[in-house]
């Protein structure tokens, strides 16, 4: 990373998840089966998988960028979300988890595994997620064109313009 730079850019790959939780059963014969996706989140910022049909076993093998937001890494945590989406119900909660992101602190790529968890105690549950996380500097992103900039006129007094504008305002 550029000296001075922050990392601003996390890349998330969502590789695989083994052994998830059977959402839509079996109408006839067999054991069911799920379609699961994946939302991550930061924040305000999120990002979602696309939806791999018919397994409890998928395997996405798909990279997803959020542009973060300055500061310490040690401050935000990745959130995910495994959902079964069905077209005309919905989606059903498959588990949830978290990656603190004091781990991906350093710039290098961070291979993961993470178990699925309840939000409830009703929730039916199970399933591990494998990740791949890069926090990093994207030079594309760094752009602030007020970085830096100093107001030349902030200690002198109103112009003409503004004293016309704000007896205007006042009448």
């Amino acid at each position: 990373m550029p000296e001075g730079k922050q990392s601003n850019e996390l890349r998330i790959g969502l590789f695989q998840a083994t052994g998830l939780a059977v959402k839509d059963p079996a109408l006839v014969w067999g054991a069911g089966s799920s379609d699961p996706r994946v939302t991550f989140s930061v924040g305000a910022l999120n990002c979602t998988s696309h939806t791999v049909k018919q397994s409890l076993d998928p395997a996405w093998k798909e990279v997803m960028t959020l542009e973060l937001p300055r500061g310490p890494a040690g401050t935000l945590v990745l959130e995910g979300l495994c959902e079964d989406v069905d077209e005309v119900s919905g989606a059903d909660f498959m588990g949830q988890f978290t990656v603190d992101l004091a781990e991906c602190v350093d710039g290098r790529v961070k291979r993961l595994w993470r178990s699925l968890e309840p939000r409830t105690e009703k929730d039916v549950v199970s399933g591990d997620v494998e990740l791949v996380l890069q926090w990093r500097y994207n030079p594309r992103l760094d752009f602030c064109p007020f970085d830096g900039f100093v107001d030349e006129h902030v200690n002198e007094p109103p112009n003409e313009w503004r004293d016309r504008k704000s007896t205007r305002l006042n009448s």
